[in-house]
């Protein structure tokens, strides 16, 4: 006689704990095993696995309509509660950082998606997950490409029904992307997700022209300040060493830090870096490189002469306080320049100090001890 399992239900109830494991990419198999122990409170297994077996065929179902999270939270089909419906809505754009830091600042092109087995073995998460979120960062990139003039986050919050601090999590992700900063170099892999993510936050809101409205680029009006500041720097011969001079006052009269000979010498080569990467801003070539330039134009000349995050915090503050205060500018451009070297210094010192203090770091250690 053949056997069947019947499942009535008075309501449509979702196991959100077997949700989640769909969610990760896990069989049906993989689920059942994990549930095991139910089996030992008098269940039987058949009925266990049945059970995980018909969630699945409805999270199928789901997920049609989760590719369109408005239509999703208005589908009768699925009598569920409101706050159930964005709460499914919200894990199903969840992401694994280590993931996202995979598929940072590149194309998601479909070569990318093929490499997700890699970033699977990588990140000892199921090719599923992978897959999930690749294709979810995808979907709202396309949105955002296509709702032109709109703010970012404000279009993934409407769009795809996602809370404030996940939607800006996305905006930070596709400004990364979009711009193709490359993070994948020897000395970026030290960072995790969330330093670049900040580090997206600090440029979007200081060296952007607004603060991420649809697609946005870095300010190449910045970069045009900045590279008409650089020459008239380079005809005043006496203008880094009264800067120099101005900074080292403000150092010692409001900081516990006391500029050494070192530092004296290395001021020159930071200010220098600060205007060239300020004046390469127009150019998409010059800044994919943006997080290797902060390594090695700041973070690596300060550590070498000992200063510590604190330190260089404390340096780039005073910066931005004594650039004003010089005597070389003409009164017509003062403002323009002031402006420009206070959003540079600023985005700067933010991002530097941030990747400065990540414990790994170990040339930096090395730097140090020698």
């Amino acid at each position: 006689m053949t056997e069947f399992t019947i499942f009535l239900e008075n309501e449509f109830e979702v196991d959100k704990s077997i949700y989640e494991q769909w969610l990760m990419g896990f069989t049906v198999e993989q689920t059942f095993e994990r549930r095991k122990a139910l089996v030992s409170q008098g269940v039987s297994p058949k009925t266990v696995y049945n059970y995980v077996l018909s969630h699945y065929r409805t999270f199928e179902k789901f997920e049609h309509y989760l590719h369109r999270p408005r239509y999703f939270i208005g589908q009768f089909l699925f009598p569920l509660p409101m706050e159930v419906k964005q709460e499914l809505v919200e894990k199903y754009y969840g992401f694994d950082e280590a993931v996202m830091r995979e598929l940072l600042g590149k194309k998601l092109s479909s070569r990318l998606r093929k490499d997700l087995e890699d970033i699977s073995v990588k990140t000892k998460l199921p090719l599923g997950a992978c897959r999930r979120q690749f294709d979810n960062l995808k979907r709202i990139l396309k949105q955002v490409e296509e709702s032109e003039g709109q703010r970012i986050i404000e279009d993934i919050e409407q769009k795809f029904l996602l809370p404030h601090p996940l939607a800006r999590l996305y905006a930070h992700i596709i400004f990364l992307s979009n711009n193709r900063f490359d993070t994948s170099r020897r000395k970026l892999s030290y960072y995790n997700f969330a330093d670049f993510e900040f580090c997206a936050s600090v440029l979007s809101h200081y060296w952007t022209p607004t603060s991420l409205t649809n697609l946005e680029e870095l300010d190449e009006n910045l970069a045009l300040d900045i590279r008409d500041l650089k020459l008239v720097v380079a005809r005043d011969k006496g203008h880094v060493e009264e800067y120099r001079v101005a900074v080292f006052n403000h150092l010692k009269s409001h900081t516990s830090l006391n500029p050494t000979e070192k530092l004296a010498n290395q001021f020159k080569l930071l200010y220098r870096n600060v205007l060239n990467v300020g004046c390469d801003l127009g150019n998409a070539k010059e800044t994919k490189d943006i997080f290797l330039n902060l390594v090695e134009k700041f973070i690596e000349p300060c550590a070498l002469v000992g200063l510590s995050a604190a330190d260089m915090d404390h340096l780039f503050s005073s910066m931005i306080v004594c650039f004003e205060q010089l005597s070389f500018f003409e009164p017509i451009s003062k403002k323009r320049y002031v402006t420009a070297m206070t959003r540079l210094l600023t985005g700067i010192k933010l991002m530097t100090t941030r990747l400065y203090r990540v414990p790994k770091f170990s040339p930096l250690t090395r730097m140090r001890a020698s």
